[in-house]
């Protein structure tokens, strides 16, 4: 527990611009030690100068532009990879997408027995193509889905945004969700992720039996073909 909070002390100090070495006498850890806590950490340019200057560095503007380069020249190689991997679908057709949902509703679709057809996540995207997915190819009607949010009780006082917010992700209208389910659970450590929080999405389709029969035996055929395709 100790560690945690020194871990959470030092990577605050470096979000602010403290220097590791500070950051290592103010918190008794090695330089070693908290210089892995800290890594990942990208400090601004205003931050960078003081810095150095606080250190009486002559090579300020060199390392500021050193820092530079690099940030520009990784931003630029994740911009070209992003771009070759969007490129490798080419269009996307009713069985690309068939293919897609199967393999979304694998990993995280409601498949024991006698349970109803239904899946949750949080990624937004990834809930729009699931919806898509039973609108293009299952030609499943948008009235036939329930949905309901579910968001840790530390959110209760954000439970009218949450909702709002995945139905718009969805299209959908309020009547066709369910009431929010708070969900208490201790938290063991401060979480430093800033990003807005939403919960996760579970969608059911009434009346779905039929239809999740079919995915499943989907799933068990691909299942078998990988088994195939390996031991040939």
């Amino acid at each position: 527990m100790a560690n945690v909070t020194a871990r959470t002390k030092a990577r605050a100090l470096r979000r602010s611009g403290v220097s590791i070495r500070d950051i290592s006498r103010q918190l008794q850890q090695p330089k070693s030690t908290v210089s892995y806590w800290c890594r990942g950490i990208v400090l601004s340019k205003k931050q960078i100068v003081q810095l150095h200057a606080k250190q009486g560095s002559v090579g300020t503007k060199a390392l500021l532009h050193h820092a530079e380069t690099q940030r520009a020249a990784r931003k630029q190689r994740e911009g070209l990879e992003a771009r070759e991997g969007a490129a490798l679908l080419g269009g996307v057709g009713k069985r690309d997408l068939l293919f897609l949902g199967i393999g979304l509703y694998w990993g995280e679709g409601y498949k024991y027995e006698g349970c109803e057809f239904g899946f949750t996540n949080s990624d937004p995207d990834m809930m729009r193509v699931y919806v898509r997915w039973l609108y293009n190819v299952f030609e499943v009607p948008s009235n036939s889905l329930v949905c309901r949010v579910s968001v840790n009780d530390m959110h209760a006082d954000r439970v009218a945004e949450i909702e709002k917010y995945w139905q718009l992700v969805t299209d959908l209208p309020p009547e066709q969700f369910t009431q929010t389910s708070l969900i208490h659970t201790v938290r063991k450590k401060r979480c430093e992720d800033k990003t807005p929080h939403y919960g996760t999405l579970r969608i059911k389709v009434k009346s779905g039996t039929s239809l999740r029969n079919r995915v499943l035996g989907a799933i068990q055929a691909l299942g078998e073909m990988d088994r195939y395709v390996y031991a040939s």
